[in-house]
């Protein structure tokens, strides 16, 4: 009886460790993410978010940016928990969070590296193919 305990027991942590089933966890997640967010439910949705973006999720970490930065926004907080995870994105090769990123620093003016990053980050929306990044560049 024990060892089929133990047996059970290694059986559902290598399920659990293995990362093929935490990506299909995360995409599960953020299914019911953009779900959430379809019915406007948008705390179930960026719950949802924070799942799949905790596990890897590039676009679930993008869309969790954006609700974050649209709460932010509203309630005139610092925009710090939404350019965590649009960096995050960003930094994986997101198109739309690279963007949205160059756009965020490109109105920092306190800040001394916001040209450098602005020009970073555009740069690589637009090696991502991302259209308006494209045509900034090419001003």
């Amino acid at each position: 009886m024990n060892t089929k305990l133990t047996l059970a027991a290694l059986a559902a942590t290598s399920i659990i460790a293995n990362p093929v089933f935490a990506e299909t966890t995360g995409i599960d997640w953020y299914q019911q993410g953009i779900k959430a967010k379809y019915y406007l439910k948008d705390q179930d949705a960026k719950e949802y978010f924070l799942q799949a973006a905790s596990s890897g999720h590039v676009e679930a970490q993008y869309e969790l940016a954006i609700l974050l930065l649209n709460e932010e926004l509203i309630q005139e907080q610092p925009h710090i928990q939404s350019i965590h995870w649009l960096t995050l994105a960003a930094e994986n090769h997101h198109p739309k969070a690279q963007y949205e990123l160059a756009l965020f620093y490109m109105d920092e003016y306190d800040n001394p590296q916001a040209e450098q990053l602005t020009q970073k980050w555009m740069l690589a929306a637009a090696e991502n193919a991302h259209e308006e990044a494209i045509k900034w560049v090419g001003q």
